[in-house]
């Protein structure tokens, strides 16, 4: 399982991380005139919050067998959601979910029906134009897995292949530079969501699937997906961040914080133990520096 998380382990791409933290943890801006305002005092005033949350993103946000959301994304949220509350001084902040898919979790930001998404998204900048984001959390990168890596034991072999991507991540761009880029033709079949790329492994309708390598080793530990087998190297790196409102510069400020100070105390790490540790993955050199970067002093 270890051989996927080459960006976790050690310092290879640490130049990259560098870069992209420094960078993401400056954040994005808009004129106070045009921010949208007040998400703290609603959360305050209801004492409710609402988390918009992909149900099939293993292990970071999925519905559990009681059907309850969990996942290390979830479970992070819900700590920020704790930090909230002591933030702004209210004894609790009750918790609702909105299932979203990897199409409309933004729209669903965007739209004011959830006050933040906590699953698996990647900070973009085009993706910024639209929605806010915390301090990235963790960082994966995209890749492939396939059924039969006796017959396809690299990305050359899929030539004339066909790969299954779910629509609208930005594996989906990706993949399609990587294999432009090494001149190999393949049919690129898009998909609602991750369950319907397992499907179309199953159903003989796709060779492959390109994925966040971590998801991807989340879905090997599914009986649907035990026989996958993910391929050599990554195509990107991407990191995550919990998607917020664009332009509430206190109401980001407030997760920052939250966020930060879990890292500090020792609570993102936990939660980096409970579940990426039983799939064979560990933080390492890279990610820590990522966080360590945007771990500002309060």
């Amino acid at each position: 399982m270890t051989s996927g998380l080459t960006f976790l382990t050690d310092a290879r791409t640490s130049g990259l991380a560098v870069c992209l933290a420094t960078a993401l943890a400056v954040g994005s801006w808009m004129p106070a005139s045009q921010a949208a305002a007040g998400t703290l005092d609603d959360i305050a005033a209801s004492g409710r919050i609402t988390i918009a949350n992909v149900e099939d993103l293993p292990p970071f946000s999925m519905t559990g067998d009681d059907g309850i959301p969990t996942g290390l994304s979830i479970e992070l949220c819900r700590a920020i959601v704790s930090e909230l509350a002591t933030q702004i001084e209210v004894p609790i902040i009750s918790i609702d979910y909105v299932p979203v898919t990897l199409q409309s979790r933004l729209d669903t930001i965007v739209s004011g029906r959830a006050h933040m998404e906590c699953g698996a998204t990647t900070v973009t900048l085009s993706r910024r134009e639209r929605v806010d984001f915390s301090v990235p959390f963790f960082a994966s990168g995209a890749s492939i897995a396939v059924a039969d890596v006796t017959a396809l034991p690299n990305m050359e072999a899929l030539a004339d292949k066909r790969i299954a991507v779910v629509k609208g991540t930005t594996t989906q761009n990706v993949i399609k530079s990587a294999l432009r880029a090494e001149r190999i033709d393949v049919e690129i079949i898009t998909v609602e969501r991750t369950a319907d790329a397992v499907a179309a492994i199953r159903e003989d309708r796709a060779d492959a699937i390109a994925h966040d390598k971590m998801i991807l080793i989340g879905l090997m530990q599914d009986p649907s997906g035990a026989d996958l087998v993910t391929l050599p190297g990554l195509l990107s790196f991407d990191p995550y961040g919990i998607v917020l409102p664009r332009g509430d510069a206190d109401f980001r400020l407030a997760v920052d914080r939250a966020i930060i100070g879990l890292y500090q105390d020792g609570v993102l790490d936990d939660l980096y133990q409970k579940w990426l540790a039983p799939l064979g993955a560990q933080p390492g050199a890279t990610l820590d520096r990522m966080l360590q970067l945007q771990a500002v002093p309060e």
